[in-house]
């Protein structure tokens, strides 16, 4: 995973570590920082009341999560989609060297909201994409997957480590049972990566499985 931008030895900024806090959470840090500022005895105080304020300026962030519907998946291309993003039984594990652009073409409208009831970006998280792959003769029909993340007000990148044919498609499935196969294999690798990022942004201990 390859967060971007940062670096390896910089301390990420307090708000950042904040902004993982639910509202819930907030509500009530808030309120005893308030409850603090009051105590005359508490030579703390004034910072009480500095964090107060800039914990009330620090948006929430939501856990980004993808959703996605396998079986609305697959009757939203039986009716139509397939046809207009070329997906036919030629687009399987064996050559996705050359089919793999349907594959990302798909993905492509997907993000764009052409079914919001079958892939839906929620949370943090804001697009998906997959950048196709090759190796030196030209062929390969993996890519690599990246997400990006709202952070605040600032958009983040992440990247997954490369996808193979075999990854993306581990059954024979063809056509449209394909699509649908590497789409759902794709949500899980998103999410997984994400609830990662995220657990490390508010200081949890995730480990990846």
């Amino acid at each position: 995973m390859i967060l971007s931008p940062s670096s390896a030895d910089a301390r990420p900024p307090r708000e950042l570590l904040l902004r993982t806090l639910s509202l819930q959470d907030r509500t009530e840090l808030q309120h005893l920082l308030n409850r603090a500022t009051r105590l005359p005895v508490w030579r703390g105080r004034a910072a009480a009341a500095s964090l107060a304020s800039r914990l009330a300026a620090v948006p929430v962030m939501q856990a980004p999560r993808l959703r996605f519907d396998a079986e609305a998946c697959s009757a939203w291309l039986e009716a139509g989609a397939a046809a207009r993003y070329g997906i036919d039984d030629t687009l399987c594990r064996d050559t996705l060297a050359t089919t793999a652009g349907q594959l990302v073409d798909l993905l492509t409208g997907l993000n764009d909201g052409d079914a919001p009831g079958v892939w839906q970006a929620v949370g943090a998280l804001r697009q998906v994409r997959m950048w196709r792959t090759a190796d030196n003769d030209g062929a390969d029909g993996g890519g690599v997957l990246t997400a990006r993340l709202l952070v605040g007000h600032k958009a983040v990148r992440i990247c997954l480590m490369h996808q193979e044919p075999r990854d993306l498609m581990p059954s024979d499935d063809t056509g449209v049972f394909a699509a649908v196969e590497a789409l759902e294999r794709i949500a899980t690798e998103i999410n997984r990566e994400c609830a990662v990022v995220f657990a490390a942004l508010s200081g949890t201990d995730l480990e990846r499985r």
